[in-house]
């Protein structure tokens, strides 16, 4: 009969423990073996998820085992009310285990097998958490999409970029390897789709590398849209699916940028509400602290006037107010600007300037851009209102400029 055990609101199912050694193998094999799914610890047993995810078993069909004799039958799923994507992770250090895998300067890739066994196929997202709140509640850097064809085994190599990777965490102590998944039309785990993952691992690099600083800004820029590496720290939050989409484009149906070759472009989406409800376009917090607004000490804040500024239009609607949003560290606290909108008729350029009150912010309350924002600064919100039609928003040139002396 075989053992039941939950973890963290996902069903773990064993058959039995196996008799293969995981050490054996990847010394056998020269590679970093994060799970191989022979064994109950370490490979289930430091096995984590996010809230609602769905089950993860032990399977020993061999129909669906790539080597050795088990793989996981991972079934995701997605509580339709949580803020993240279905997602499981390992963790790679573990003292109780007595492991630690996360010097990524040493390894090249990742490599796993993942069978799908569905009618249909279906996306997983693969990268590095950054940073741990709760099991449950985890940061993310931007992975990497891969398809898995219906009804056969996939072989995913993930390109592990220090150097992308460095913005947001020391490589030498990554802390865990996520997979993440859409979250599935349905209501129960044992409606979910069925996916089997085998050897997990990571290969080494000839050498030891070393991250390069690819993060480079101009003189006061918070994000002009110019450089790729960019769009790593973008997303969307949506109240109803695709509600929003974004790309960063060169010049759309007439609408050219207002500084250099490139510009953010958000489509919206019509809408069958009758009341506002708003979605996001998200500028992750690990930018943020690269940006010019980060650098400014409170010395240079007190003494001078800055206005934090952006072009903003809008096609296919004559206006629309589009909320700029300023959070400290972790969403700990939100300063929104009221009542700005972009216009049809061509570019607008706003400003904000710290230190200086606005009469429409959070509960309709005045708010203020202090030193808070700048010292503790978190992630920046564009919030985009539902429409009962389809429109385009075009942003471009997001920097800091000087005003006059206090």
């Amino acid at each position: 009969m075989k053992k039941i055990l939950p973890l963290l609101l996902t069903a773990i199912v064993l058959p039995g423990l196996a008799s293969c050694n995981n050490n054996q193998k990847q010394q056998e094999s020269k590679v970093e073996m994060i799970a191989d799914f022979e064994q109950w610890g370490p490979d289930f047993q430091t096995i984590r998820i996010t809230y609602g995810f769905g089950r993860i078993e032990q399977n020993e069909d061999k129909k669906f085992v790539k080597s050795g004799n088990y793989s996981a039958l991972v079934r995701p799923l997605g509580d339709k009310t949580a803020r993240f994507l279905p997602t499981f992770y390992f963790p790679l250090r573990s003292r109780t285990f007595d492991f630690n895998k996360g010097d990524l300067t040493k390894y090249s890739s990742m490599f796993c097998s993942v069978y799908n066994d569905n009618d249909f196929d279906m996306p997983v997202t693969v990268g590095f958490i950054t940073e741990f709140e709760t099991y449950y509640n985890i940061r993310k850097a931007s992975g990497e999409t891969f398809n898995l064809p219906a009804n056969s085994w996939t072989e995913i190599e993930y390109k592990i970029d220090i150097d992308f990777l460095s913005m947001y965490f020391n490589v030498e102590e990554a802390p865990a390897l996520y997979f993440e998944f859409e979250k599935q039309d349905a209501y129960d785990a044992s409606f979910a789709p069925r996916l089997y993952f085998d050897d997990i691992y990571f290969t080494f690099a000839d050498e030891i590398r070393k991250p390069i600083d690819t993060f480079i800004l101009k003189e006061n820029e918070i994000c002009d849209f110019e450089e790729d590496f960019q769009k790593s720290f973008f997303s969307l939050t949506n109240v109803k699916k695709d509600h929003l989409s974004f790309d960063i484009t060169e010049e759309v149906d007439g609408v050219k940028p207002t500084s250099g070759n490139k510009m953010l472009h958000i489509h919206s989406s019509a809408s069958n509400v009758r009341w506002v409800n708003w979605s996001h376009f998200i500028i992750s917090e690990v930018y943020m602290k690269q940006t010019a607004m980060a650098k400014l000490s409170v010395e240079e804040f007190e003494k001078q006037q800055w206005a934090f500024c952006y072009d903003v239009m809008v096609k296919n609607i004559e206006s629309e107010q589009i909320v700029p949003s300023f959070y400290m560290v972790k969403n700990s606290n939100e300063a929104y600007i009221g009542g700005l909108r972009g216009y049809e008729t061509g570019w607008t350029t706003h400003e904000i300037i710290f230190n200086k009150e606005y009469p429409v912010g959070p509960g309709n309350q005045p708010v203020t851009i202090d030193a808070g924002y700048i010292l503790r600064i978190g992630q920046f919100h564009f919030s985009i209102p539902d429409e009962m039609q389809e429109y385009d928003i075009y942003i471009d040139n997001i920097r800091l400029e000087r005003r006059e002396g206090i």
